[in-house]
């Protein structure tokens, strides 16, 4: 099978070229991996380590100016990976931690070729990286909204694979590690970022019953996960001082960043939302969240 990696990396050399390695020397040797690295085309240390990788691995990098949104790079990789391969969303800041990974993923998209897939971290709670088979990328088309400047896109996407299937959220049988440490690029205004992705619900809504047409699979407890979702960003709204200290970005905003968020801001008011007062409102009782993990699939020799 047909598996690439999609890597969007900036200002981070070294870890970039320890996550593509790694990646390398850990895949099972049984499918057709390949690797596509996003650098912004004023970031000369990603450029020129992504040139040095082409000497060790088979990475295609695709440059060009710095996106005002993060999912703009993530929809970039997934435009360029061929249709019939599985495409997996990485990050700079991990390794993965279990032999063979690639062929975990490959039984998995084969036992469940309409589901999003994930890949958890032993270190990070969240959504983790998302796996999407040749199916799933046909009725969705592009994965990301390309909106956000930092996080929020892979939310995005395990969001519209619970509207389509429901829960438990579907995690292969491999893992990555690498603790956050280090500061988020352009983290900052942590509160309007989650209040804009609340109010886009109704499009995500739209999204996930044009991808379960697609698929043609019927939607069930469609009020229930959206509650859920509500629910957990109105309970990150309550810890925003923390993660904004934790993760935030020193400095001055870029120019990149202030695009970004007036394109958001003027987006909410063209829908009518009042961002400057809005709250949100959310369902008392909602369900839990839970992850099923595919079945190990053992390589044979």
């Amino acid at each position: 099978m047909k598996v690439t990696v999609g890597i969007p990396s900036r200002g981070r050399s070294l870890e970039l070229a320890a996550a593509v390695l790694a990646l390398e020397k850990t895949k099972s040797g049984g499918n057709e991996v390949d690797y596509i690295i996003t650098a912004d085309d004023d970031d000369r240390p990603t450029l020129d380590i992504a040139e040095r990788l082409r000497e060790m691995a088979p990475v295609t990098p695709l440059t060009g100016p710095r996106p005002l949104g993060l999912g703009e790079l993530h929809n970039k990789m997934a435009a360029a990976t061929d249709p019939d391969a599985v495409f997996m969303l990485w990050s700079d800041r991990i390794v993965p931690i279990t032999e063979g990974w690639d062929h975990q993923i490959a039984v998995a998209a084969m036992q469940f070729p309409q589901r999003v897939l994930w890949m958890d971290s032993i270190h990070l709670m969240g959504a983790g990286q998302f796996i999407l088979s040749p199916t799933w990328r046909a009725a969705q088309g592009a994965p990301c909204p390309g909106v956000y400047p930092y996080w929020f896109e892979d939310s995005h996407t395990e969001e519209i694979d619970a509207l389509v299937h429901g829960f438990p959220r579907m995690a292969v049988n491999a893992r990555a590690a690498g603790p956050r440490g280090a500061k988020t690029n352009r983290m900052r205004d942590l509160q309007f970022w989650i209040m804009h992705y609340m109010a886009m619900e109704p499009r995500r809504i739209e999204e996930a019953e044009r991808v379960a047409a697609a698929l043609g699979v019927v939607q069930k407890d469609v009020a229930q996960i959206i509650a859920h979702f509500q629910k957990r960003w109105v309970d990150m709204l309550t810890r925003v001082p923390m993660l904004t200290e934790t993760f935030g970005a020193t400095g001055e905003p870029d120019a990149s960043y202030l695009q970004a968020k007036a394109r958001a801001e003027a987006a909410l008011d063209a829908m009518g939302v009042d961002w400057r007062t809005w709250a949100p409102a959310v369902a008392d009782a909602v369900p839990e969240q839970k992850t099923e993990s595919v079945a190990k699939a053992e390589i044979i020799e």
